[in-house]
């Protein structure tokens, strides 16, 4: 105020002697100096927290965090069908880092803050977050970070009973029941697959498949609505709430973002789009996530051993993972490689061609003339568990005029499929499930220790060449469709089992080597989080013993 007081004195004393040309220049730069401050101070849309908070920023990393925690029904990692491969392609092509993370939130949140730090809540299978993993979200957004929620309709597998626990602090539930529209002639598939405008974001035409209705209170709103929908109150299918410096949204459909076809989920009408959209938003920019054209030599492999006689080499063909500065990434695997005398070289790199060993993590797309370079050295080769819900829900995809073929059966190709072969590897599309029905199993290193595995795979083959190093542990089944169908029994809604696939006496090897490859069936494995423990450091152990053995 003192200022204030200061400046109208001056006015008055300079109005009255006015012979100065240079004072008139001073007080015309003081004048719009306040005008400007008392327009930014006093502008609704400008002192909105909750549409501009701090966080927001144009620069900076962006770090994708997919929660495995409370076991998702859909998991990033899948290439197949409902699997969001396609998805973690797209944000790596785009500039984000992508991992995963599997301990308690509560756990790892408070060193995750920040904006450009975006955590993705799946649908929990029939599981409920703790009060302390509620208040580390809660922490971890007032510090800048971005949480998308992942919900779906008709509480299937009870996860809007955990969902709603979290979003309903912030204004936003999800209803039980399907957020359809009026079919529209000559569009047999629009009622239930309704098109989705987002127009403050620019989104005019995304398409989502059942969603769930979401009901929005203050300080929460809603960013889309059905046009028309068959339920007046049941428009609502996506939200936002700020939260602190961070921000919640909640998308109330999965299938929008899955691989599907290519006329569906990501890749259909204007999804991409969105999606680029809604991650930009969560990481603190005003707008979609930037291209950055060449992710993988931006990709700091800090501290290369130059002078090391031996070398490994990460194969980023098909934009598969190679190490970054993410959360939950592969640099504890780069130090232990390190340590074992090897240097870290991209395929890419100068020098490259000389690594006797090379490192393939997860390919996202087609390999193509990589997987002959691959062959041709030893290899390190990590996959995940997968599943196929078109070999059993396959019905329901036919019956809809869509380019379901390409993922028709059991029989579509994956990205390693070919490679594992003629390495004379097989990686059954399954997922290891336990006896409580659980993708969380338990398995043991030769040390007799145990190693807790996610969503895991399995690998198979002929033959002596290889040699089984870590098996899945006694009762553990493998599973091929993650997703039983609900069903309403007296009015109750039932929730069937996994479906498991006959037992075997056999091992279930999740990891094994020969003597040209080390194949790893859990992604899981090779990250920072378990390379940690003493089970990690074990694994890894077996893995640069393996490398160092001529």
């Amino acid at each position: 105020m003192r200022f204030f007081r200061g400046l109208a004195v001056e006015i008055k004393q300079r109005r009255a002697f006015r012979a100065s040309a240079v004072s008139n220049r001073s007080l015309l730069i003081r004048t719009l100096l306040l005008s400007l401050w008392l327009l930014l101070a006093t502008s609704p849309a400008l002192a909105d927290p909750a549409l501009h908070g701090t966080s927001r920023t144009q620069a900076g990393p962006v770090d994708v965090i997919f929660d495995m925690s409370m076991d998702p029904v859909v998991t990033p990692f899948e290439v197949a069908f409902e699997g969001m491969s396609r998805l973690l392609d797209l944000l790596r092509r785009h500039g984000a880092s992508v991992s995963s993370n599997v301990l308690p939130l509560e756990s790892v949140l408070g060193a995750w803050g920040g904006s450009g730090r975006i955590l993705v809540l799946g649908m929990p299978w029939k599981t409920r977050y703790s009060p302390a993993a509620l208040d580390a979200i809660d922490a971890f957004m007032r510090a800048g970070g971005g949480v998308l929620v992942i919900t779906e309709h008709d509480n299937v597998y009870r996860h809007a009973d955990a969902q709603n626990e979290l979003t309903r602090r912030y204004g936003i539930e999800t209803m039980f029941g399907q957020a359809v529209e009026v079919p529209r002639a000559g569009d047999p598939v629009q009622g239930a697959w309704p098109f989705v405008a987002v127009p403050a974001w620019g989104i005019a035409r995304a398409r989502f498949l059942l969603p769930a209705p979401l009901a929005v209170r203050p300080p929460a709103k809603a960013l889309a609505e059905l046009s028309t929908p068959l339920r007046s109150e049941w428009a609502t299918v996506m939200a936002e709430a700020a939260v602190g410096q961070g921000r919640l949204l909640v998308v109330a459909d999965s299938e929008w973002l899955w691989n599907t076809t290519r006329e569906f989920g990501l890749r259909g009408d204007d999804n991409e789009k969105l999606a680029l959209r809604a991650f930009g938003e969560l990481a603190g920019r005003a707008g979609p996530l930037a291209v950055v054209p060449d992710l993988h030599a931006a990709a700091p492999l800090r501290g290369d051993l130059g002078n090391a006689t031996r070398c490994v080499a990460f194969e980023s063909e098909g934009n598969a993972f190679v190490p970054e500065d993410a959360p939950n990434g592969l640099m504890t695997l780069v130090r232990g490689l390190r340590a074992a005398g090897f240097a870290i070289r991209r395929a890419t790199d100068r020098g490259a061609e000389g690594c006797e060993a090379g490192l393939l993590i997860l390919p996202l797309r087609p390999l193509g003339e990589a997987a002959t370079r691959l062959q041709a050295r030893r290899l390190i080769l990590v996959t995940d568990g997968d599943s196929d819900v078109i070999g059993d829900a396959g019905s329901l995809w036919r019956r809809l005029p869509i380019r379901y073929d390409e993922y028709a059966g059991s029989g579509a190709e994956r990205p390693l499929d070919a490679l594992a072969r003629a390495l004379g590897l097989r990686i059954p599309r399954v997922t290891l499930i336990d006896e409580n029905d659980t993708t969380r199993v338990t398995a043991l290193l030769s040390s007799g220790r145990s190693v807790v595995l996610h969503r895991a795979g399995t690998l198979a083959w002929q033959g002596d060449a290889f040699r089984g190093l870590v098996a899945a542990a006694p009762g553990t089944r493998m599973s091929d469709d993650l997703f039983p169908v609900t069903r309403s029994v007296n009015g109750k809604t039932e929730f069937p089992r996994r479906r498991a696939l006959p037992a075997s006496d056999a091992p279930l090897w999740v990891v094994a080597q020969s003597q040209k490859v080390f194949a790893v069936a859990d992604v899981e494995l090779v990250t920072d989080q378990f390379l940690a423990t003493d089970a990690g450091k074990e694994l890894l152990k077996l893995l640069t013993d393996w490398l160092v053995a001529k």
